[in-house]
């Protein structure tokens, strides 16, 4: 199904709950000023339940639609910086220390045949907070295909089955992808609109050394907006002093 049409179905089941809570207000008051006994008193009463009921189904259609369809914008503007590092390894070093500085507890790698991924992390009162970093020459569609699945769903099971973060917290990660060359992948990464998920939020992050540019994807409506803001300043907090900032 296209996107314009899932769009269609969505908001067709919500005028359609709309419509319905009405008509059952509507009737629900008609129904109480009938004379008791009376064949009208009946009629509407089983009118009033029978809406009642159709009003229960589709708006329990109407939430499961919203949940499983995004009717947001698939694509959005993301924020765009001069850096002043021009290479990853100084990247790292200056985030990984800012980072560390703000509580995050320990560094790794995970490699696989395709990338290999540095991060920091820390666990604090039912919450995980990770930054990953991939230093890619270009953001190829298959290396781009793991993250849109499962967003390095390897990654993430090492992390749950060496223990160093709980599958029972809320989990924030930030992912910062450096290339060297900007491609169409890199830039449906970077301008892909952001969604959040239940105890799982996350901020992408792009980054080209050829252009010395700081792409921060940006989230627009849906779930958790308020997440997603926190780990954008927190981000900016650990890199600011690396921005050409315009004042």
């Amino acid at each position: 199904m296209k996107n314009e049409h899932k769009i269609i179905l969505v908001k067709s089941i919500i005028a359609l709950s709309g419509i319905l809570l009405v008509l059952t207000l509507v009737i629900g008051i008609t129904s109480e000023i009938q004379v008791v006994g009376t064949k009208s008193y009946y009629f509407y009463k089983n009118l009033s339940l029978i809406i009642l009921l159709s009003f229960f189904l589709s708006g329990t259609i109407m939430m499961i639609l919203m949940w499983k369809i995004d009717i947001r914008p698939q694509k959005t503007k993301s924020e765009k910086y001069k850096i002043k590092t021009t290479n990853y390894n100084d990247l790292k070093k200056y985030l990984f220390e800012a980072a560390l500085d703000d509580g995050y507890e320990s560094r790794g790698t995970f490699k696989t045949d395709k990338y290999s991924i540095d991060y920091v992390l820390k666990n604090k009162l039912g919450e995980s907070y990770i930054i990953v970093l991939l230093n890619l020459d270009e953001l190829t569609e298959d290396i781009y295909k793991e993250y849109k699945d499962n967003y390095f769903e390897k990654f993430g099971s090492n992390l749950l089955n060496t223990n160093q973060v709980k599958v029972t917290n809320n989990i924030h990660v930030t992912y910062i992808i450096c290339v060297d060359r900007v491609t169409k992948t890199f830039s449906q990464y970077t301008e892909s609109n952001v969604k959040q998920y239940w105890g799982r939020f996350n901020l992408p992050v792009g980054v080209s050394f050829a252009s010395g540019t700081l792409y921060i994807s940006t989230q627009q409506d849906g779930l958790f907006k308020g997440r997603y803001k926190k780990l954008v300043k927190n981000f900016k907090g650990y890199i600011k002093n690396q921005l050409f900032i315009e004042k």
